[in-house]
């Protein structure tokens, strides 16, 4: 049995002007954590070239 919690994680940049990269660094920081303390990730969502400001972005919903 599997005593780790089940996560899901989730990324944002929201410009061109950001790194590219930034939402694979921000999955790369999440998996790390995620190990450190005992969780499991099932899912990873993602929104890239949008504003946080948005609610109805698709990942985030």
């Amino acid at each position: 049995m599997n005593d780790k919690a089940l996560v899901a994680t989730y990324a944002r940049c929201s410009t061109d002007m950001q790194n590219p990269k930034s939402v694979d660094d921000q999955f790369s920081e999440c998996r790390k954590y995620a190990e450190h303390n005992g969780y499991q990730i099932v899912k990873e969502y993602a929104d890239a070239g949008m504003s946080g400001a948005l609610r109805d972005r698709p990942a985030f919903q």
